[in-house]
């Protein structure tokens, strides 16, 4: 039996929360869900990278063998590259040095990365914004010192274990700069014309920053900044094992990035309604204030699911079968066959003078949950950072209260999925406010990290066990609640598999 094809472009469909509004109501609001589904992606299909790590020596990564486990992790890392891949290594203290610049992971380039890695040692302090903005010049370069062209996938991975103390030691100016490195580059498909070849789409791709904050020492509001802006993620790294799990788990998306540049436009479909709000982090920009917006969803990896909830309001109308609310135009890059793809859905309701169907969409009201736990938490932090720890913890609390009794009344199994998810994080977080010394050492990280990822739907846990990676669901099932891919788990197991034996 031959074996069935699976489409490779972004799979795009949308659902209103209710099916009805009566004619005759006015200013009535609803929301509408716009839902994007990735494709898969094995190991044969996938495009090579450019990676570029940027690591912290500074003194206090010599404590507790924290440079020698990001040592161990990155010939981890190499080894699971192919002769396609790149990496250079960027390292800084007070100063910022280029040790290895990207270089193909063939047999003599891994002998090579891996013999730099070993000769690294622990300096002075932290320069951060070197070491950065050292990573994007060299991502960056139009060329690569081995002739070849920028692969696809390019990305800047950040470690850092402590506060920048050296360079650009201040947050705003810091993000200003990175802002700067970013406004000559194009970010969306819109920006491209369609390649007539992979080297041009290479030419043209965008790059990723990913951040790692070591230990309870690092600023992670400023990471979180730091990979929003660079559409990447933000990663908590507590403990000993937890370092090869972040890269793992890193390495595992950047190995399965499927679409970039994914621009989705949002519409109004008919006259009479109008888009109140487009509940987001990701950037967005105003077309026509309550009619036309932009937003950039970046990029996505193998089997990923990306939802943009939508609050509309439209007027009374005539009595009618279907009125457009919105209408969703999708617009990206798609990294398997080196192609600009569009598709487009409209939303639309019925209009009859009595509502005889009162049903809300499940699938509707599941979004609503997660980013009504992701605001939550975010809301919380401010709270605990303002010296309130009692009224962050009592937040979450209610919210956990409230999603446990919508799910009984939904008739949804707490227990599995993303319910279960929701409600453990908010668990885990409310334990992380404990206590002040709690929140300080690793409450304000749980609670960065968990929004984020969260609002993104995109993994980045790194307390997950062995257990948890060998036994998890698939991505794909409408159970799942990780938001961790088929990649990651193989990447994220091997990694966790290195570590089992090391102790």
């Amino acid at each position: 039996m031959s074996k069935m094809l699976l489409p490779k472009s972004l799979l795009l469909s949308c659902a209103t929360e209710v099916k009805q509004i009566a004619a005759r109501e006015n200013n009535a609001t609803t929301y509408v869900n716009c839902h994007i589904e990735a494709p898969t992606c094995d190991d044969t299909e996938r495009q090579p990278i450019d990676l570029v790590i940027v690591l912290d020596k500074s003194a206090s990564m010599a404590e507790m063998e924290k440079l020698d486990l990001c040592k161990t992790t990155l010939t981890f890392l190499a080894r699971e590259l192919s002769a396609n891949d790149r990496v250079s290594l960027v390292v800084y203290d007070s100063d910022v040095t280029t040790i290895l610049p990207l270089t193909l992971m063939t047999h003599d380039g891994k002998t090579l990365f891996e013999k730099r890695v070993r000769a690294i040692q622990a300096g002075t302090c932290t320069n951060l914004s070197g070491g950065l903005f050292a990573g994007l010049d060299e991502i960056r370069r139009p060329e690569r010192s081995d002739g070849g062209s920028p692969n696809p996938i390019r990305s800047v991975l950040l470690l850092t274990d402590g506060l920048a103390n050296y360079g650009v030691v201040k947050s705003l100016p810091l993000l200003s700069i990175l802002e700067s490195c970013y406004s000559d580059a194009p970010h969306t498909a819109k920006d491209y014309e369609a390649p007539t070849s992979s080297a041009r789409a290479e030419q043209q791709s965008p790059v990723s920053l990913f951040t790692f904050g070591y230990g309870d020492n690092h600023d992670a509001k400023l990471l979180r900044s730091i990979s929003d802006f660079g559409r990447g993620t933000y990663y908590f790294v507590q403990s000993a094992d937890a370092v090869s799990v972040a890269f793992a788990d890193c390495l595992g998306g950047l190995l399965s990035v499927v679409a970039q540049n994914i621009q989705l436009e949002v519409l109004v479909a008919s006259p009479g309604v109008r888009i109140l709000d487009i509940n987001t982090k990701r950037p967005q920009r105003v077309e026509v204030p309550g009619l036309h917006y932009v937003v950039e969803l970046g990029d996505l990896y193998s089997e990923e699911l990306r939802d943009l909830l939508v609050h509309v309001q439209t007027t009374a109308s005539v009595d009618t079968d279907q009125q457009y609310l919105v209408e969703f135009r999708l617009r990206y890059v798609n990294v398997l066959t080196s192609r600009i793809e569009t598709t487009a859905t409209m939303s639309a309701i019925a209009r009859p003078s009595v509502v005889t169907d009162t049903s809300v969409c499940l699938a509707v009201t599941r979004q609503k949950h997660r980013l009504e736990t992701a605001d939550a938490m975010d809301a919380a932090q401010r709270e605990a950072d303002d010296g309130h720890l009692d009224l962050g913890q009592a937040r979450l609390a209610a919210l956990s209260e409230k999603l446990q009794r919508a799910f009984a009344d939904l008739g949804l199994d707490a227990t599995v999925g993303q319910e279960k998810i929701l409600l453990e994080d908010l668990r885990d977080c409310q334990e992380a406010m404990k206590t002040l010394a709690v929140y300080r050492s690793r409450g304000q990280f749980r609670l960065t990290n968990r929004a984020q990822t969260h609002h993104t739907q995109r993994s980045n846990d790194t307390e997950t066990s062995w257990v948890d990676i060998k036994t998890e669901d698939s991505f794909c099932s409408e159970d799942s609640g990780t938001y961790r891919n088929e990649t990651k788990r193989r990447v994220m197991a091997r990694a966790l598999d290195m570590t089992k034996k090391d102790t």
